[in-house]
């Protein structure tokens, strides 16, 4: 007796970190970044569920493809285009000697929190960034905010202005205890940013 055995589809998929191209599945869950970009719509149109998914990537030929996909408890959809460089990241921190080693004419979306550390120069963003997007929190001192004004094309989250002779930063995510110890250990003239709940 001959039997064949067809492969099934995948009709799930469950806890990846981050998951790129054409999924398998119909029903996707719990995938920190889910990139999309560069599926067909047609591929896309498969997918019944997207849910507890902190990021979908998609592109501006498939944006519309998960119109009839059910999505829960997702953080951010974006539709990136196809030069920007996606960084997703709860936090990053672009100190002088950074912007100074980028190629000029970025094009950058970050998904998460993006702060330019004091002693960026303006001319520096100004030279380095042709676009940004950020769908968190923009900290930057005033002069480097001025310079991005015309580089912005989406912020989703609050933007920090700190005066550009900042003195030294303390940054906290919301797990600090403030107490008359730790604050005795903080340097004078200390801006604290606090970036918790």
């Amino acid at each position: 007796m001959n039997e064949t055995t067809e492969k099934q589809p995948h009709t799930e998929i469950n806890n990846v970190g981050v998951y790129q191209g054409a999924p398998p599945a119909r029903r996707i869950h719990h995938v920190t970044v889910l990139d999309l970009r560069g599926v067909p719509g047609q591929n896309l149109s498969q997918i019944q569920e997207i849910g507890n998914t902190d990021v979908v990537l998609l592109d501006t030929e498939n944006r519309l493809a998960l119109d009839r996909a059910r999505l829960n408890h997702i953080g951010t959809v974006v539709v990136a285009e196809p030069e920007e460089r996606v960084l997703v990241t709860p936090q990053l921190d672009l100190s002088a000697s950074a912007v100074q080693a980028l190629e000029p004419g970025q094009g950058w979306l970050v998904v998460g929190n993006l702060q330019f550390q004091p002693g960026v120069a303006a001319e520096q963003v100004a030279e380095k960034f042709l676009s940004l997007r950020v769908t968190g929190v923009l900290v930057a001192c005033q002069a480097v905010q001025g310079a991005l004004l015309s580089k912005l094309h989406l912020l989703s989250g609050v933007v920090v202005s700190l005066p550009d002779d900042v003195g030294p930063l303390a940054r906290d995510g919301g797990e600090t205890r403030i107490t008359e110890g730790y604050l005795a250990g903080l340097p004078d003239g200390t801006t604290y940013l606090n970036f918790g709940v």
